[in-house]
């Protein structure tokens, strides 16, 4: 079996910090932190073995 090169583009989803501030309907404000998933571009790169036909 031969191997060849697989390369191609894709996107990984990460998780960003994100600022939250709101206020409630009593006017009480709130603020926290929130990890907020987010795509981000990837190179992927790797060494393949052909499939046996037959």
């Amino acid at each position: 079996m031969k191997k060849h090169k697989v390369e191609f583009e894709a996107h990984k989803t990460i998780k960003v910090p994100t600022k939250v501030r709101f206020e409630t309907k009593t006017g009480e404000k709130v603020r926290f932190t929130a990890e907020k998933p987010k795509k981000a571009p990837v190179h992927v790169e790797f060494e393949a073995r052909g499939k046996r036909r037959g």
